[in-house]
């Protein structure tokens, strides 16, 4: 049932002071969030959608996952339709 999403994750990479002090700004002026951005990872991956008899639909996105309070959070950067 359903409509069946697959993805492929194609990369993952370590954010690195500078970033999480960037990242840790923004929050904070942005989203009024003052707790310390623990760690951050920058994720790119391809996810594949097919929608009942229709064609399939594959879609690539960068993430930023971020660390708040010991919980992950996923930030959506950007989204491009491939196919």
């Amino acid at each position: 049932k359903g409509n069946p999403i697959t993805y492929e994750i194609t990369d993952i990479t370590d954010m690195n002071n500078y970033e999480l002090g960037n990242l840790q700004k923004l929050y904070k002026n942005n989203f009024g969030i003052d707790d310390e951005v623990e760690a951050a990872k920058r994720v790119e991956c391809d996810i594949l959608l097919k929608h009942n008899n229709a064609e399939e639909r594959t879609f690539y996105f960068s993430l930023i996952l971020v660390k708040i309070d010991g919980v992950w959070y996923a930030h959506a950067i950007s989204s491009v339709l491939i196919t």
